[in-house]
């Protein structure tokens, strides 16, 4: 009896196992589409973002979810939209900063918000992947595009590029999107400190 136990655990974790590489491989697979396709990856996400806010305001309109947690969204939704403004440039300025604490503070709501009122895994599930989690995790894939932006098209200036006004080429990096973002908010979160 100990042994089918035993071989249950085991197959739990190669299970989790081989759930994380495909969840990997499919995520590296859609950073490189959106590498490759970044201008339908930015019309794509603004479709996205619109179906997102029909969405968000038919359950408002339909369901029980209390108001505070509709404009949440919706605050949320605008600040997604300010971000896509410049897209496939994700500058980490103050549109990217609100649109991550909105982020936060529509997750916070509307758990807060399921907590309190039943409705069905399903309903759960189908509200926060479409109604909060998609724009955002599109937006977080689509960091590394930042990687692969020539500066004209970004709105770079012309001493970035090779051989421009200043007639140097700039240092070259290759840092990645998301290593640009943890440096970014680690560098909010430390003036933050200095100020208090």
């Amino acid at each position: 009896m100990w042994v089918l136990y035993l071989l249950s655990w085991v197959s739990s974790l190669l299970v989790a196992i081989f759930a994380l590489v495909c969840i990997s491989a499919g995520l590296y697979f859609l950073a490189e589409a959106i590498e490759e396709y970044s201008v339908a990856a930015g019309a794509v996400l603004r479709h996205a973002l619109i179906g997102c806010v029909v969405c968000n305001v038919l359950v408002g309109l339909v369901e029980p979810i209390p108001l505070p947690v509709t404009a949440a969204s919706l605050c949320a939704h605008g600040a997604y939209y300010a971000t896509l403004k410049a897209f496939p440039l994700l500058e980490m300025g103050p549109a990217f900063y609100s649109s991550c604490a909105l982020l936060l503070l529509h997750n916070y709501l509307a758990f807060s918000t399921f907590a309190e009122t039943w409705f069905s895994f399903d309903e759960f599930l189908a509200y926060f992947v479409i109604c909060v989690w998609l724009v955002p995790f599109g937006l977080f894939i689509s960091l590394s595009v930042n990687d692969n932006v020539l500066p004209s098209h970004g709105g770079g200036n012309d001493k970035t590029m090779a051989g421009g006004l200043g007639g140097q080429s700039a240092p070259k990096t290759s840092r990645s999107g998301v290593l640009v973002a943890l440096d970014g908010i680690r560098s909010m979160a430390g003036d933050f400190g200095n100020t208090i």
